[in-house]
């Protein structure tokens, strides 16, 4: 689910998943 946004904000994807 979070993976396909992923390919369109893969910086605010990877802050999101560090939290």
């Amino acid at each position: 689910s979070r993976r396909q946004k992923v390919g369109e904000k893969p910086l605010l994807s990877i802050s999101t998943f560090v939290q």
